[in-house]
């Protein structure tokens, strides 16, 4: 039997196969309850060194730099940070880099944008 043929959906009398997919990256804020629902957890561990060059590279792509993204003291900065983390820091450095009217995205501009992250992230986990 197909994945799909497993799940069965009532909805307004009718009645199909149908998957329900959730996703998160703040599996803790949940309600244990949640996740008595779903059969199956998929987890994603975050970007090993090789999978953070490879990121870099795709989202850097274009971007003016006075740095390679296959330098490992550059991915090191973002260790242990999940996928979407590290694109909203590159998308954080380059606005900065943009607005300050620079012309190439350096390591200062994504170290500060890491330092925004991780308030951010902070700030989220106290519940502000």
């Amino acid at each position: 039997m197909s994945l799909s043929g497993k799940y069965q959906r009532r909805s307004f009398g009718k009645s199909g196969k149908s998957i329900l997919v959730a996703a998160t990256n703040h599996e803790s804020i949940l309600d244990a309850a949640v996740w008595r629902r779903f059969d199956e957890v998929l987890v994603f561990e975050p970007p090993n060194l090789e999978q953070l060059r490879r990121l870099l590279a795709c989202k850097l792509r274009g971007v003016r730099r006075d740095f390679e993204v296959d330098n490992n003291e550059v991915a090191n900065l973002f260790k242990g940070m999940s996928h979407s983390d590290v694109e909203r820091v590159l998308r954080r450095a380059t606005k900065e880099m943009v607005l300050a009217g620079v012309e190439f995205l350096n390591e200062r501009q994504l170290k500060s944008a890491i330092r925004r992250e991780d308030a951010r992230r902070a700030r989220m986990k106290r519940g502000e």
